[in-house]
């Protein structure tokens, strides 16, 4: 075992090994609850926006059912612990509760929250981060917290896979399996990507876009938000690599947001 590290993971508390080597944002690693560095990192940063002590395991800290709290697509393991320590909705897209953070309407549906979970949420929506974080903004009340994850790359600009699109992109499976994104511009123009990028499988995860990490961080502030990186933390289980390499899209940093809604 000289080859493994230890964490106490930061959700239910157990004590564990992994190799720093192996460590991937979304393995899940904690023979425990089986939460994954990614998951982690959400709670650590519930934890330090709102909690007195942080280095209590999630599971740990006492109930606040005084918070709002509105997650996006959860996974089992986050909405399971958001709902038992707050007034917590997790909603969906596709289904009840509904929420499309593209719509100002719909995001009006909810008001005066005290935290948002957005995970892996922003590199999929329609319109872009820009058009997206005022929606999430006006959801907050002021002093709120964002808790924010997208799969950033270090490069100067988020790259639109699918930019000027007039409606959303439509991937179509072909004869042989593989997948097609078709899209028109506002032109007329229509296009065929050959080579789509789907994350976690085919259909609704259609990934539009590479985000950079600076300039989302860049247009949070410019929404009206405090915006600052949670730094990992090896033994609480929130860590991966942060790879480098001469080519940007091999630039992953993808560590948890964390904005604040200014007063």
């Amino acid at each position: 075992m000289h080859n493994k590290e230890s964490f106490r993971c930061c959700i239910c508390g157990h004590e564990n090994k992994r190799s720093r080597s192996d460590m991937h944002r979304e393995v899940c690693d904690c023979s425990c609850c089986e939460s994954s560095p990614r998951s982690r990192g959400v709670a650590l940063a519930v934890m330090k926006g709102i909690c007195a002590d942080a280095s209590v395991p999630f599971e740990l800290q006492r109930p606040r059912k005084d918070l709002r709290v509105v997650g996006m697509s959860d996974g089992s393991l986050i909405e399971r612990i958001m709902t038992e320590k707050f007034d917590y909705t997790n909603t969906f897209f596709h289904k009840q509760p509904f929420l499309d953070l593209c719509s100002q309407v719909s995001a009006a549906n909810y008001k005066d929250l005290d935290i948002i979970i957005c995970s892996d949420v922003l590199e999929h929506t329609f319109a872009t981060p820009i058009e997206v974080l005022p929606n999430l903004r006006q959801m907050l009340r002021p002093g709120g917290l964002l808790i924010l994850t997208v799969p950033t790359n270090h490069m100067p600009n988020t790259i639109e896979w699918y930019g000027g699109a007039v409606c959303p992109p439509v991937p179509e499976k072909q004869e042989l399996g593989s997948w097609v994104v078709r899209w028109s511009d506002r032109r007329g123009n229509d296009y065929i990507d050959q080579h789509p990028s789907f994350h976690g499988g085919p259909g609704d995860t259609l990934e539009m876009r590479m985000i950079s990490h600076s300039q989302i961080a860049a247009e949070g502030k410019r929404c009206g938000f405090e915006v600052s990186n949670l730094e990992f933390k090896p033994d609480a289980g929130y860590y991966w690599s942060l790879l480098v390499a001469e080519n940007y899209f091999d630039r992953r940093d993808a560590r948890v947001f964390m904005m604040r809604r200014e007063s």
